[in-house]
């Protein structure tokens, strides 16, 4: 009989929708908004027990046990966006992120 030792994990990726844009327009600015996305994204994964597997430029992808926790992080992390939009001045980039999970 055959062993299969694989998990099921679920996977969150997710990016800043119109960064390339925004790296064009003022790259100061678009390099600053992506710090503090870091620094908003980073504890939140931690806090539901995800690991970033890896970032590519302003996205990443994570990795959770469940997909309860994953979905779970990603409204936190949605939520978190929006306060911190919020704060901003218009004329700032906004932090609109787009979020995807998959099972597997």
């Amino acid at each position: 009989m055959k062993n299969d030792n694989r998990k099921i994990l679920a996977i969150m990726f997710a990016d800043i929708a119109g960064y390339s844009k925004m790296m064009g327009n003022n790259e100061y600015a678009a390099i600053k908004l992506l710090e503090n996305y870091k620094a908003i994204v980073e504890p939140i994964i931690e806090e539901h027990s995800g690991k970033i597997i890896k970032w590519l430029g302003d996205g990443f992808f994570c990795q959770f046990s469940s997909a309860f926790s994953s979905v779970n992080c990603s409204l936190e992390l949605q939520s978190a966006f929006n306060k911190y939009n919020e704060k901003r001045q218009q004329e700032e980039f906004p932090l609109n992120v787009r979020i995807g999970i998959h099972l597997g």
